[in-house]
């Protein structure tokens, strides 16, 4: 599964001789042959651990029993599924198997590199039947050229190993001297880096070894003094530098990076708080340490269980023991303050017992014990929102804790988190989003001689390998399989109906009332509609009528959004905008107030005309049955009571008002 290149230092001198010779004759024979093989029912082998997604398709090496071990592609079904160069014809491989003391079965001679211009093959083939019976491959650099179907040759002779992708360019170490180079993309050009002495390389962990961000490598190396620091590069000399000595004694021994999108995490030494976790934005000001779980000089304790450190944007989760809380998931934004206790998941010192730690949109998701198996978790980094979204069935096998270059479950495709599950014997393949109510099988395999491998993403589809024997002693057939990943949103819990507030009148202010959305928070946006089409530039939750709104209904559309759930939208009752009177008097009560005297109510003159008027006598300010003319006479259950009378004028296509006159007592 991995390339173990410090583990044989032994050997290489003599393996260096060897490929020495063997490239001037193997040279003239690399003619790779297009192919273009149907997708075979099964494969004997598969390298797609290694495999690169470039231009719609996924690249890998395998052996369908026919052609030996050639380069394929996919993109994701079975149909756009084909052998593509058959780089030594007949049944023989042109893909080196380079057996190790640790993992002796598995592809170990190449790595892909995809540039913004091309595609590399960085490895060892060969194009002969001898050659490939004599294990005798060519080391060196390809360039796949896509359009005839063909390897060409780059840079031969030399063993690399791809340790870092720039973009548009990539940085290689040499297998048998240590030292680095830089590919350029672009012309396929290769330059020593020399700044350093050596690159501080991890073979069992290189993914935690260099990382890449916004095209700059950020790594661990020994300068000629033996200091092991923070080093920096753009893949040029000029732009190779020292970060950051971090412990100005001895070596800080930097590790564990990890990248974010405008700073990094790693962990370092400084002789005084031992090893903690630190972060950098590629500034010897910007590089600080952020924690101090250890007590003294002790280091933090990082669960090896990998991946024990993930990002997601600038925000680091990480999974460490503590003495008050036991193992349990961290975050930080970059600062002291911030870091903080996710969630304390295992009561006391128990520990969270989580693992699989990924990064799916703007959330963090991992596996934890369960009631019936392992179920799916979600946090975006805080104790509120640290749910679990998928009650599991079953288990997923653990990550390997080393051979971490080759880590592909779970996968996460199109903003969900693909994981396969043995559930009482059966293989089954699940996906979940970030909330609850978006899982889903995918698919479910029994009989197999082993676990569905190879989550590979292709766009929005899923290549996949599930291991099956014809017989008991038979040798293992990996059967291709395919899946497509559409996520699965779910509805709002609360999306009420709004409703408009305000008068409808012309130059007055309508506003919406959306009601309670749930789960909060949910994002609301508001547009106003006009006889159901949209009103330019109305998009606020407030509205103020034009003239062009007279006569037209009005209704506003509220839309609420938030991640993971489909968004929903829904329109108020229509309110009919009117025109407003340009005259509204406050009426007046002329007579005496005494028993059996009669009040007349003084309109006053109301515009435009002609405005209809009606009346309504009032005492104490409730409504008399049947004082509904503009003269009342005064009855003796008034006396005492403070008479008024409301006049209403109404016009069409104009919004009705009400006014009302100053009271009299009656005596």
């Amino acid at each position: 599964m991995h390339s173990f290149a410090h583990a044989g230092r032994r050997l290489r001198g003599a393996a260096a001789i060897v490929v020495a010779v063997l490239v001037a004759a193997l040279l003239p024979m690399l003619a790779p042959q297009a192919a273009s093989a149907a997708a075979p029912a099964a494969f004997t082998t598969v390298g797609s651990l290694r495999s690169v997604e470039f231009a719609g398709h996924r690249y890998f090496f395998a052996d369908d029993d026919r052609h030996g071990l050639e380069l394929w592609r996919t993109d994701g079904t079975a149909a756009g599924t084909e052998l593509f160069i058959d780089v030594n014809p007949g049944d023989a491989d042109s893909d080196g198997l380079f057996p190790d003391s640790i993992n002796s079965d598995q592809l170990d001679r190449h790595y892909f590199a995809a540039t913004p211009t091309a595609l590399y093959l960085v490895g060892a083939v060969c194009t002969t039947q001898t050659c490939s019976s004599a294990r005798n491959y060519t080391p060196g650099i390809y360039r796949v050229d896509l359009g005839t179907r063909k390897l060409v040759p780059v840079v031969t002779g030399t063993r690399y190993d791809v340790i870092a992708n720039l973009e548009s360019k990539v940085i290689l170490l040499d297998f048998y001297t240590d030292r680095t180079y830089v590919l350029d993309g672009k012309t396929g050009g290769l330059v020593e880096l020399t700044a350093f002495r050596r690159l501080n390389f991890d073979v069992l962990h290189r993914d935690v070894s260099i990382i890449a961000m916004g095209g700059i490598a950020y790594f661990a190396a020994e300068d000629v003094d033996r200091d092991i620091e923070l080093w920096r590069t753009d893949g040029t000399n000029a732009g190779t530098r020292r970060v950051k000595n971090i412990r100005a004694s001895a070596s800080s021994y930097p590790a564990s990076l990890v990248a974010g999108t405008s700073r990094f995490y790693f962990v370092a030494d400084d002789g005084f708080s031992g090893a903690e976790i630190w972060t950098s934005d590629g500034t010897e000001a910007g590089t600080v340490r952020l924690t101090e779980h250890g007590v003294g000089t002790s280091n933090v304790q990082l669960v090896v269980n990998p991946p024990s450190m993930v990002t997601v944007g600038d925000r680091l989760y990480y999974y460490a023991g503590t003495t008050a809380y036991g193992p349990e998931l961290w975050t930080t934004t970059g600062t002291r303050s911030s870091v903080a206790l996710v969630r304390d998941l295992g009561p006391g010192r128990t520990g969270a017992g989580i693992k699989h730690l990924a990064a799916v949109g703007s959330s963090l998701m991992f596996f934890r014990a369960g009631s019936a198996g392992e179920d799916v978790w979600a946090t975006r980094g805080t104790s509120a929102s640290t749910v679990r979204v998928a009650v599991g069935t079953g288990y997923t096998p653990p990550a390997q804790a080393y051979y971490r270059a080759v880590q592909n479950e779970p996968a996460v495709v199109t903003g969900q988190l693909v994981y396969t599950r043995n559930n009482a014997g059966a293989h089954e393949i699940w996906q979940t989003g970030v909330v609850a109510g978006t899982g889903k099988r995918l698919a479910r395999h029994t009989g197999l001689s082993g676990r569905p491998t190879q989550l590979l993403p292709v766009g929005s589809r899923l290549f996949y390998t599930v291991p099956t024997k014809e017989q008991n002693f038979g040798p293992t057939r990996y059967l291709p399989r395919f899946a497509t990943i559409t996520a699965v949103t779910p509805a709002l819990t609360k999306a009420p109906v709004p409703r408009i507030s305000g008068v409808a009148t012309v130059g007055r202010k309508l506003t919406a009332v959306p009601g309670a959305w749930a789960p909060a928070p949910v994002k609301l946006t508001y547009r106003w509609l006009r006889s159901g089409k949209a009103i330019t530039g109305a998009t606020k939750a407030s509205y103020v009528l034009t003239k062009a709104d007279a006569g037209k209904k009005i209704t506003v559309r509220v839309t609420g959004s938030r991640s993971g759930y489909a968004t929903t939208s829904k329109t108020s009752a229509a309110v009919t905008a009117r025109l407003a009177l340009t005259k509204t008097p406050t009426p007046k009560i002329s007579g005496t107030a005494g028993v059996g005297k009669v009040f007349t109510a003084v309109p006053g003159t109301w515009a435009p005309a002609k405005v209809t008027l009606r009346y309504q006598w009032l005492r104490n300010g409730k409504a008399i049955a049947g004082a509904t003319k503009s003269r009342y006479t005064i009855v003796a259950a008034d006396r005492g009571k403070r008479l008024s009378v409301k006049v209403t004028g109404s016009k069409a296509g104009y919004t009705s008002v009400a006014k009302k006159s100053a009271t009299r007592t009656v005596r």
